[in-house]
């Protein structure tokens, strides 16, 4: 779709969804696809979000969306109530643009009157020009942002069916190479992709086997621009999954 997407996800104050994906590996991921903006929603208020923002803000190469709940919900009288009222709720506002964010909004608990709050703050809320750190050169795990300047580069390993959790848990500071060098090693690969808690790797020459590969992968993996293939499938296979060429 030529749409622009717009990606949220909901974490604690860890900054971790329910599956345990870190929320800035996500946007760093996501970012690498295409999508248009990123950002959180729902969670525990605009308070716990804005440290989260925050992280997010370091990275981020695209506008940053914060929808929080007003509150965190309680039970009264059978009923789900949210003590946060609409000037409490706007009050991190500020600080959110300060972050990065540029799309604003509510979650559960949010009214009519939240929203109204919400736009009068905008109108009165500087937004800074931002700095960015690029981008560029950053692999991921489901669970950790990688910079490929410090990183090591040890030999490929052949993917078998030996290629399990434990062979995959590689060392943080060294990329973790993996030869997929037959339809066979693919299979080996997408059975057992997502125990991967290295920066990623793949080494292979057939344009179908890379794209399989980096549809299951849970983060952004890296290739070498020499490894075979040809300019207009790496180039395709970037815009489309954030393959990041290395040199």
């Amino acid at each position: 779709s030529d749409k622009p997407v717009f990606v949220t996800f909901t974490c604690n104050e860890q900054g971790r969804t329910f599956c345990g994906t870190d929320v800035l590996a996500a946007m760093v991921t996501l970012q690498a696809m295409g999508a248009a903006a990123f950002g959180l929603n729902c969670s525990a208020g605009p308070q716990q979000m804005l440290p989260q923002l925050h992280r997010l803000g370091e990275y981020a190469a695209l506008p940053l969306i914060a929808k929080p709940n007003a509150g965190l919900p309680e039970t009264q009288d059978g009923k789900t109530v949210y003590r946060l009222g609409p000037q409490d709720f706007v009050t991190y506002v500020p600080q959110m643009a300060q972050a990065g964010v540029r799309i604003f909004g509510g979650c559960c608990g949010t009214t009519e009157a939240h929203i109204a709050a919400l736009r009068e703050q905008l109108d009165e809320t500087v937004f800074p020009a931002l700095e960015r750190k690029a981008s560029q050169g950053l692999l991921t795990t489901e669970r950790k942002v990688f910079d490929l300047e410090d990183l090591a580069w040890p030999d490929p390993i052949p993917c078998t069916e030996d290629f399990d959790g434990d062979a995959m848990d590689g060392e943080e500071d060294e990329v973790l190479s993996v030869l997929l060098d037959s339809e066979e090693a693919v299979g080996y690969f997408l059975e057992g992709c997502y125990a991967v808690c290295s920066p990623l790797c793949l080494v292979t020459d057939h344009a179908d086997w890379m794209e399989q590969a980096l549809r299951a992968y849970q983060g952004l993996a890296c290739c070498r621009a020499d490894c075979g293939l040809a300019r207009e499938d790496l180039q395709r296979l970037s815009d489309r999954y954030g393959l990041v060429v290395v040199d």
